[in-house]
């Protein structure tokens, strides 16, 4: 039961329910591989980065945001201990903790690490990784919530197809990008919805 592989599965079972919808069970999962990493792993260990930063993603998602911030910051002090400060790693996690400031109604904190978060993910990723369009699609939100929709704009379209793909319906990267595409559509039109770039 403590066995590296025998952790990492039950990270990918927590993250299944997370997408599921099961929080409840999601979060008991996913505590507990938290638990384990910090025992086996050691609390310096990236995993135990990683299972702070996907506790936080469901927290998040289960509306209870300075739960989520504090483990979203957690994780990045993890990961500063463990990794090169370039690590794809940091990406989600800064990519997370912006969705959480948005949500607070700090976007103006939240755009310098979003934009730290594409940079690591466009430097680290291929282009059509699911992460980097999250973050891009995080990215976006937070700019239309400061009305900056020249910019947004292409980053939401660009990333809002991926997104919806690839993450759970009840996300928080998914109400978010969906609410900023209103929030284009309203200020612009619907050229979103047409593909159209409106330029």
């Amino acid at each position: 039961p403590e066995h590296p592989y025998t952790i990492d599965a039950l990270s990918n079972y927590g993250r299944f329910l997370r997408r599921k919808g099961d929080v409840e069970r999601a979060e008991q999962v996913l505590r507990e591989v938290l638990d384990l990493n910090i025992r086996v792993r050691g609390p310096t260990h990236a995993n135990v980065g990683t299972s702070q930063a996907n506790l936080a993603i469901l927290l998040h998602d289960a509306g209870r945001l300075q739960e989520a911030e504090t483990e979203f910051r957690a994780a990045l002090e993890t990961y500063t201990k463990a990794l090169p400060p370039e690590h794809t790693s940091f990406a989600p996690a800064l990519a997370g903790l912006g969705r959480v400031l948005i949500d607070e109604g700090r976007a103006g904190e939240a755009v310098p690490l979003l934009r730290h978060a594409t940079q690591i993910a466009t430097a680290t990723m291929p282009g059509d990784s699911p992460m980097l369009a999250i973050t891009r699609s995080s990215l976006a939100s937070a700019l239309v919530q400061l009305h900056q929709y020249d910019e947004a704009e292409p980053l939401l379209r660009e990333s809002l197809p991926i997104v919806t793909a690839t993450q759970g319906k009840g996300s928080a990267v998914v109400r978010q990008a969906r609410n900023a595409q209103a929030e284009l559509e309203r200020s612009r039109g619907p050229r979103l919805r047409d593909g159209g770039s409106g330029r």
